[in-house]
């Protein structure tokens, strides 16, 4: 099984990375939906404890009681990992035993972590949220704190982006996919 992303696309501006093979491949929506369901658990085991109690926010709960939209976040959140791929003209396979891992430099992270913020902030746009010192979910008036600019966002909310970008490796195995990346003598 070939893993959804739509053909080649133009390589992103900057040096060559060492990943890349340039041929086109498609996630199917069961590998979406399980990449989800594992964005959440790893929100989830990363924000509980010590930071916050099961239930104090609408995401902290377990997939099976997470509300519809918020199912669809984490959704967006795995088609972005998606996105990562065809927009540097990698491939998604099935996870097997050719290829590198999928690595990033801190460049690439801080690069696709400030993408990851700009994504994030406009699929809260699209929900209605607007920055606000204090959180509010509720109501016509959502706010929330982090809907600033990369420079003026938090280091633990950078962070926390940083980190999706981390985590895709690990995800994208949870939904028996990899990225697969050729020595960086063949790039370019």
């Amino acid at each position: 099984m070939t893993a959804v992303v739509n053909g080649p696309s133009p390589q992103q501006s900057g040096p060559a990375s060492a990943c890349g093979l340039g041929a086109s491949s498609q996630v199917d929506p069961g590998s979406i939906e399980r990449m989800a369901q594992t964005i959440h658990r790893r929100y989830l085991e990363h924000e509980l404890g010590e930071r916050h109690e099961a239930g104090s926010r609408p995401g902290l709960r377990p997939w099976a009681e997470l509300a519809e939209p918020r199912r669809e976040a984490n959704r967006a959140q795995a088609a972005y990992y998606v996105a990562i791929a065809r927009n540097r003209d990698w491939s998604v396979v099935s996870a097997g035993p050719d290829g590198d891992p999928l690595t990033f430099t801190d460049a690439e992270i801080e690069e696709l972590a400030r993408d990851e913020h700009v994504r994030w902030r406009r699929h809260k746009e699209r929900q209605g949220y607007s920055y606000g010192p204090l959180r509010r979910d509720a109501g016509p008036d959502k706010r929330h704190p982090s809907m600033v600019g990369w420079e003026k966002l938090s280091d633990e909310d950078r962070e926390r982006d940083r980190d999706v970008i981390r985590n895709m490796p690990a995800v994208l195995a949870q939904a028996r996919l990899r990225v697969l990346c050729r020595p960086a003598a063949d790039a370019g």
